[in-house]
């Protein structure tokens, strides 16, 4: 499904939903230096 086909309120979701994914994901996961400097 390219972005195209999606309209702006789909879009809006998909990245809401990542961001809480990531955020759940750095809770439970607190980042290590290494992996901030990646994240940088």
């Amino acid at each position: 499904m390219t972005d195209r086909e999606m309209s702006p309120e789909e879009l809006k979701a998909q990245r809401l939903h990542a961001l809480e994914e990531v955020d759940r994901f750095r809770k439970s996961h607190p980042p290590s230096s290494e992996e901030e400097t990646v994240r940088m």
